[in-house]
């Protein structure tokens, strides 16, 4: 018998930090900047954002959300973004929040940082779609310190790759 639950998993799970990590930290502090702008938005909009925009889908996964955003990261990772709105009844200082779990088989592969650092670009785009202002204009010809240290860091392991690997990795990204 197959157990056809979901399995989610939090970043400090992916991190095996074993204590709450920076990535948790920063989760949570994207959940306090953005969750706001979600409280009022309406549904359909979002929905068409969601969907036509990012690719991804809205839908309940079973926390007792009120709704999740879902976005496949590659194959067999997927981001949720489980949205809960508490209200302001009891004059509470946290009104609604995101809570950001991850699924899927392949799901340890992509290290907790890369996750936090996509779910943030995510959310600033979300907010610049509801908010109807223009993408950040960025020059992609020139390449910044930091990203030339990065693309120096990223790119050891793939001298690890034998000719063999191309095709399996090209499928699996979609290449």
């Amino acid at each position: 018998m197959t157990d056809s639950k979901k399995k989610y998993w939090t970043v400090g799970e992916i991190d095996a930090t074993g204590v709450r990590g920076p990535h948790e930290v920063e989760l949570r502090n994207i959940s306090k900047a953005k969750s706001h702008l979600f409280i009022d938005i309406d549904k359909s909009d979002l929905k068409r954002i969601v969907e036509k925009k990012l690719g991804g889908k809205l839908e309940n996964i079973g926390f007792n959300e009120d709704w999740t955003i879902t976005i496949e990261m590659f194959p067999e990772v997927n981001l949720h973004f489980a949205f809960s709105f508490f209200g302001n009844e009891f004059g509470g200082e946290v009104e609604a929040e995101f809570k950001f779990l991850f699924s899927g088989e392949r799901v340890f592969w992509v290290p907790g940082e890369d996750s936090a650092t996509y779910i943030d670009i995510i959310m600033d785009f979300i907010d610049r779609e509801i908010k109807h202002e223009s993408p950040f204009q960025i020059e992609y010809t020139t390449k910044t310190n930091l990203m030339k240290k990065v693309l120096v860091q990223r790119n050891q392991p793939f001298s690890l790759l034998m000719e063999s690997d191309k095709d399996p990795l090209a499928e699996f990204l979609g290449a």
